[in-house]
């Protein structure tokens, strides 16, 4: 047995109606005369209130933790200084972009510069950049002076100020005085 096309379409058209008429009566109701449609909408008001106030925003740290030494250490194949950079977002708001600038040196002596764009960091997560080359045959005794190029929340908010440059780890970080 099947049913017709049209019986089918007059079928969903009288539910459709009957959907549009009850949704139209709720919305007219009135809030005052009806106290559970009254907290219903007091709830959704302070709801609205609490996503729309700024939230709490917390640090987001930049440290190099660990770097290795890759080379032949043969003749004709140089040694050099690979850091990681890791950011880590300890805010509640994820990051959208961060771009940071560091120049390295040893005993006073400029020794390289590298520059790290980190992106999409989550809440409460880490991400480390490897490999970059610096032209030092080893990572010890090297420091570091890095600023933040650009920082911006996943809501297009400014996050400049909550960096923290971390200064311990294999290469101490500083943040470079403007």
């Amino acid at each position: 047995m099947r049913i017709d096309f049209r019986m089918r379409l007059s079928v969903l058209v009288m539910f459709s109606a009957g959907v549009t008429l009850t949704l139209a009566h709720a919305t007219q109701s009135d809030d005052v005369t009806n106290p559970q449609l009254s907290n219903q909408v007091d709830e959704r008001r302070s709801l609205l209130s609490i996503t729309k106030t700024k939230r709490a925003r917390g640090p987001l740290f930049v440290e190099i933790p660990v770097a290795y030494v890759f080379g032949l250490g043969t003749p004709g194949s140089v040694n050099y200084c690979s850091p990681s950079v890791r950011a880590s977002n300890s805010s509640n708001i994820a990051v959208e972009e961060l771009v940071i600038g560091i120049e390295y040196s040893k005993a006073g002596i400029a020794a390289g510069s590298t520059i790290t764009r980190f992106r999409s960091i989550k809440v409460q997560q880490a991400e480390t950049r490897y490999f970059y080359q610096l032209p030092v045959t080893d990572c010890f005794g090297l420091k570091g002076q890095a600023s933040v190029v650009r920082c911006v929340y996943t809501g297009g908010e400014d996050c400049t100020k909550d960096v923290q440059i971390i200064g311990y780890g294999l290469i101490p970080l500083q943040p470079q005085s403007k």
